[in-house]
């Protein structure tokens, strides 16, 4: 028996609106994630903790020098190596000096972070926000001198379709793959009477799948 045409249009609304939780089910459900962007090195180490010192500490390059990849382990931990590129201009203040010429830094880290919506039983605190802590290690070559660092921080993940209310239909559901990451990690060296500490920010385009 054929469907009469109002029965036909409320079997298409039926299946559209089934639709939209299923996608928004399987983008949590995102096991991987990609992270490409730029790192800032601040490489001081002076008592006077001047964090916002752009000029004089601020070492960063014009295009993007950070990539990153995340593993979800469970549902709140994530496995994560990242690779980052800089170099420090000359006249920055570098381990309590001004350089008097260019260096080239080179990082190789993993880590774990957690995401802090998991203190509230697993729900966002704030809809499309995922704070999280991260503690890794990794070794850091600046100036062709490898160093090993233990690496702890605090950032946060903004997902596209939460911060803009997206339905996730299938003309809409591809931005629910990216978001942007904001992370700040100091970098401490196991040699605290050779090397000194180091802070990284991380601004970046997130393409989770």
């Amino acid at each position: 028996m054929l469907l009469k045409p109002n029965s036909k249009v409320v079997l298409l609304l039926v299946l559209i609106t089934s639709f939209n939780p299923t996608t928004a089910q399987n983008r949590t459900k995102s096991k991987n994630s990609f992270t490409l962007g730029t790192n800032v090195i601040d490489d001081s180490f002076t008592l006077k903790n001047m964090l916002f010192n752009m000029e004089e500490e601020w070492n960063v390059l014009p295009y993007p020098s950070y990539l990153a990849y995340n593993r979800k382990v469970t549902d709140h931990i994530y496995f994560e190596t990242a690779l980052s590129l800089n170099q420090y201009q000359k006249g920055k203040l570098v381990d309590g000096l001004f350089l008097t010429k260019e260096q080239r830094y080179f990082a190789l880290d993993v880590g774990c972070k957690y995401n802090l919506n998991a203190l509230n039983y697993g729900n966002e605190i704030i809809p499309g926000i995922e704070p999280f802590v991260a503690l890794g290690t990794g070794i850091t070559s600046i100036d062709n001198l490898p160093r090993p660092t233990v690496n702890y921080g605090i950032g946060l993940y903004v997902w596209f379709a939460d911060l803009v209310h997206c339905d996730c239909n299938t003309h809409t559901n591809f931005i629910t793959d990216f978001g942007l990451l904001f992370q700040t990690h100091g970098k401490s060296s196991f040699e605290q009477n050779k090397y000194g500490n180091q802070i990284q920010h991380v601004f970046g385009l997130v393409y989770r799948y």
